[in-house]
């Protein structure tokens, strides 16, 4: 099945469209030898939506999902990856490991134990002269005292 178009290709069905294909590649030597169905948008973006089921995807080789930016999975009630009897579950709030054994939290170590400073701008004091008891201050000049009591 070859569609070409220079401005919107749509596809309208109402019982359902059914995309198969079998073969094998005959000339290894071409630019494409593979078989199957690909989508490719050159530019733009590509959508793909089930608005009232569920979107399936099976693979008895590996799934690749890659993304020079971004991946987001997004969904209301629960996210769950799952593979080789092990889980991660995404799921009210709670993210839950699962794991038939040992589960391994492993980050990056770090050490902050070098000196650290931060500027401060402390209110000043107020200036004035301050006032004692004339006759304190009067009696501790005299006896040559370094501090009155009040």
């Amino acid at each position: 099945i070859e569609q070409g178009a220079q401005g919107n290709l749509q596809h309208i069905s109402h019982g359902g469209t059914v995309l198969f294909t079998y073969g094998k590649a005959q000339d290894t030597s071409k630019v494409v030898a593979t078989t199957g169905i690909r989508l490719h948008a050159a530019t733009g973006q590509t959508h793909l939506q089930a608005h009232s089921g569920k979107i399936d995807m099976h693979a008895d080789k590996t799934v690749t999902v890659a993304s020079h930016t971004q991946i987001t999975a997004d969904t209301p009630t629960r996210i769950l990856l799952a593979a080789g009897g092990s889980a991660i579950t995404i799921q009210g709030g709670q993210i839950v490991l699962q794991s038939a054994g040992a589960i391994n939290l492993m980050g990056n170590p770090k050490s902050h134990t070098s000196p650290a400073g931060a500027g401060a701008k402390v209110a000043g004091l107020a200036k004035g002269r301050m006032k004692g008891c004339a006759i304190k201050l009067a009696e501790g000049t005299s006896s040559g005292a370094a501090a009155v009591a009040r």
